[in-house]
């Protein structure tokens, strides 16, 4: 009997029952072609998967430099308890994640023609699989963390550089992959949820504020743009 490959799967561990090894992959999409969550299959370049995959890299870049903040020096516990910042940054992660449940699966496609008695192409083309999960109280929320921070920051009086602490600026990096993963929901707009896109626009202005907030309160200072003669 061939040795398993543990590197290829994946442990899924169930409360109820015994531990199930799940398959990472699949060979479906090795054609260069994907499922949405509602089974439409599309190209893997697809303006979805587009916008999926930047989420996706918003998230990890947030995920790092949470990790960064919680584990990269014992000396930022000394100086400030990050708990309910950690937190926050994990809330958003999972709001991300919501977000790409949503954006995967688009609106219901026309029906046939024998099928529109049945259903109005109004209700048809409201139909969202999945909606983003809270998206007026994610929205709201992390204004209220904005406006916290922001309050505790100085005030800007010049550009400043993408720098600071370490952690500052990987939500620098974060900051910029969010821009670019609002831009990409650009030829999505009719297809999902205002509050979607909303969401990532003021995601941004938190990202750039959290960098802020965490050089402030470690005391490193930022680099400010300065004009060349």
């Amino acid at each position: 009997m061939a040795d398993i490959d543990n590197s290829k799967q994946v442990i899924n561990t169930d409360k109820n029952g015994p531990a199930s090894r799940v398959k990472v992959y699949t060979k479906t999409g090795d054609a260069g072609i994907s499922s949405l969550y509602n089974g439409q299959r599309e190209p893997k370049n697809h303006t979805i998967f587009e916008a999926l995959g930047n989420i996706d890299e918003v998230s990890s870049c947030i995920g790092l430099a949470s990790s960064l903040l919680e584990h990269g020096s014992n000396d930022v516990a000394d100086i400030h308890d990050f708990s309910v910042f950690l937190k926050r940054l994990e809330i958003v992660q999972c709001v991300l994640q919501d977000l790409c449940s949503h954006i995967a699966t688009p609106r219901a496609k026309k029906s046939s023609t024998l099928e529109q008695d049945d259903i109005s192409s109004e209700e048809e083309d409201n139909s969202i699989v999945l909606p983003f999960l809270n998206g007026i109280k994610n929205c709201q929320d992390i204004e209220l963390w904005i406006d916290e921070y922001q309050s505790l920051l100085p005030k800007i009086t010049k550009f400043i550089l993408p720098s600071g602490a370490i952690v500052s600026s990987q939500l620098h990096i974060a900051r910029c992959v969010c821009r670019r993963a609002e831009r990409s929901l650009i030829p999505l707009l009719s297809d999902i949820e205002k509050e979607a896109y909303i969401y990532l626009n003021r995601l941004s202005d938190f990202l750039f504020v959290a960098a802020r907030y965490i050089s402030h309160v470690l005391q490193v200072e930022e680099k400010i743009y300065i004009r060349r003669e």
